[in-house]
This record gives C-alpha cells, sequence and structure tokens, in this order.
C-alpha cells in the first residue's frame, strides 16, 4: 500500500514537470534567440542537456516505490523469522506439528490403506471456513473423484491429507491411525500429491521426472513417462526425453507440465494418489489417453483426484462433491 501510494503521488508529477521545465526553456530561449543574446545552436545544445535529465528524474521517482516494496519484503521476513519464537512464547501450536512418537507406519500392501475424515473443519481466515465437519470415507483401493465448484475446498483437502496444513477440528486417519502420529516423511512415503500447478525444475525432462524417486534407472523413469502421456510429445522433440524444460518448465505447455507431473507421481509407486485436475490444458485425445493409462497405472491404489471431466467421474467408484464446507455423495449421470 505504501509503495502504491508513493507511486501514485511522484509519478504523475515525473511527467508533468520535465515537460513544464522543456516548455519553460523553450519559450525563454526562443526570446533570448529573438533578442541576439542567444544563438540557435546554444538553445539547442540546452534543450538537449535538460532532456537528458529527464530519465534519471523518473529513476529517482521510482526508486521510492522500490525502497518501499523492499521495507516490506524486509518487514515479512522478520515477522516469518520471528514467528517460532511467538508461537513458543504464547504457546499456540504451529500450523503443522511433527508427531510426537517417530514409529514408521508400516507400508501397506495392496489394496491402498482406507483414508477417513472425521468431521474436519479448516479455515484459512478466522471467520471464513473452508471446510465445516465435513466427512468422507474412502475405502482400500478405491478411486474416488471429489467434483464442486471452484472455491470450495478441494485443493486444501488434498492439501489436509498430506499435512501442508492441519485441520482446526477434526481429525484424518490412514488405515486408522491419525495422519498427526505419522512422523511427516513416513507419511509422504505412503501420499503422493500432484497439485494443479506443478513445480518443474531447471533440467531435461527425465530428470524432473526422476525427481520423484532418487537413483530410478532409465529404464523406470521412461516407464514412468509412457505411463504419465508424457511420451507421446516428448518424442516429437529433437531430444526426447533429455529436452530442457526451461526455468520453472516453461519451455512446456501447462498440459506438458501436469503430464510430466504425473509420470513422477507415478515413478514414486505410493499406494496413495492424489490429482488435482491433472487433464486441464489437455485436448480430447490425450486427455482419454492419460485418463486411460492412470487407470490402468493405479489398479489398486487408493487415489483422490478433483476433477470436473464426465469421463473421469464415469469410471470413478466414488463420486463426492465438496460444497458450502460439506462433503457429499454427488449425483451424476454416469455413462454406458
Amino acid at each position: 500500500m505504501t509503495a502504491l501510494d508513493a507511486g501514485a503521488r511522484f509519478m504523475p508529477a515525473t511527467d508533468v514537470l520535465p515537460g513544464f521545465g522543456l516548455a519553460a526553456a523553450l519559450v525563454a530561449g526562443t526570446i533570448e534567440v529573438a533578442s541576439g543574446r542567444l544563438t540557435v545552436g546554444g538553445l539547442l545544445v540546452f534543450l538537449a542537456y535538460l532532456s537528458s535529465l529527464t530519465t534519471p528524474v523518473r529513476s529517482l521517482a521510482r526508486l521510492s516505490s522500490a525502497v518501499a516494496r523492499g521495507t516490506a519484503s524486509r518487514d515479512r521476513i522478520a515477522e516469518l523469522a520471528r514467528l517460532p519464537l511467538l508461537q513458543l512464547a504464547s504457546g499456540a501450536p504451529p500450523a503443522v506439528r511433527p508427531a510426537r512418537a517417530a514409529v514408521p507406519l508400516p507400508r501397506p500392501g495392496r489394496p491402498g490403506p482406507a483414508i477417513s475424515m472425521e468431521r474436519v473443519s479448516y479455515e484459512h481466515r478466522t471467520g471464513h471456513p473452508v471446510l465445516s465437519s465435513a466427512s468422507l470415507d474412502v475405502p482400500p483401493g478405491a478411486f474416488v473423484c471429489l467434483t464442486g465448484p471452484s472455491g470450495s475446498g478441494k485443493s486444501t483437502l488434498l492439501s489436509l491429507l498430506v499435512r501442508l496444513v492441519d485441520p482446526h477440528l477434526g481429525r484424518i486417519t490412514v488405515d486408522g491411525r491419525d495422519i498427526r502420529c505419522i512422523p511427516l516423511p513416513a507419511l509422504r512415503d505412503l501420499i503422493t500429491l500432484v497439485p494443479q500447478d506443478p513445480w518443474l525444475h531447471t533440467g531435461t525432462i527425465a530428470e524432473n521426472i526422476g525427481y520423484g524417486r532418487p537413483g530410478a534407472t532409465s529404464a523406470q523413469i521412461r516407464a514412468a513417462a509412457e505411463r504419465g502421456g508424457v511420451a507421446g510429445f516428448a518424442m516429437a522433440l529433437p531430444d526426447g526425453l533429455d529436452t530442457q524444460v526451461g526455468e520453472h518448465g516453461r519451455q512446456l505447455s501447462g498440459g506438458q507440465q501436469r503430464r510430466v507431473a504425473v509420470a513422477r507421481a507415478l515413478l514414486r509407486e505410493t499406494p496413495v494418489l492424489l490429482l488435482d485436475e491433472p487433464t486441464t490444458g489437455l485436448d480430447p485425445a490425450a486427455e482419454t489417453r492419460l485418463i486411460d493409462d492412470l487407470l490402468a497405472s493405479t489398479t489398486g491404489k487408493t487415489v483422490l483426484l478433483v476433477t470436473h471431466q464426465p469421463q473421469l467421474t464415469a469410471r470413478a467408484s466414488q463420486v463426492v462433491r465438496v460444497d458450502g464446507g460439506k462433503i457429499v455423495p454427488a449425483v451424476l449421470a454416469r455413462s454406458a
């Protein structure tokens, strides 16, 4: 707000004042030339020097806005640095508390584990609940589709399952064990999340897929690329899977980035897979292929998938709707 205020105050002045200055110099210089006290060449040189001052003056005005933004960033960093100390002093729990007992959860075999949410409530801001006493039971190895309007809390629900945040009320269990009692590394060895906007690192397509499992072989990465629908577009590129994706994956389209993220998740081979709109940005043919590959690759796993695509909801074992902070069974027309 301070930066916007400074810009609103000073930027118009830096545009208007140099114009008035040039106009005044031109009028005064014309009078001096007409009286013979100044040559035309001298006037032109003076105007050229005066014009060269305009850019530095505007830069100084922009500097005030940059200083205000830098000050705000400094204050935020200091606030984050003080947060653990403030929580310790006040006795308030952190957003995500580590498990007290570092007892690893045994890796369940197929089918994937059952997941249960019991009267879970969560709000990003006080007084604005995203989920309110929401309950959900996912049987072992089930394929569940989550639907609902934008902003209804579907992505938040997935974040709760991997403990990016903790619920304010209620509890979430995996095979009957509260996930807050499971060490975070063990929990995240069980569950893989593919967010709606996946993060890709600078490097090749193969390296970004292999990031899901350090030490994975080239054959495993190629197999994951096939199952995630990456091979279809990668083979059309000059370097195939060795194609550089650029900073944050910007050399790839949004749909291609999602397919790389799906392949990375499939490479991890975790018993639970959470997918947030994985088919967004894909053409119908690519969407159909990815759906078929996903269903074949996740047989026996517990899968929760956020989607609005009828092709996916028609093939789910359970469809639920997230709306108004509640989770209710969805009534959808199923295709034959």
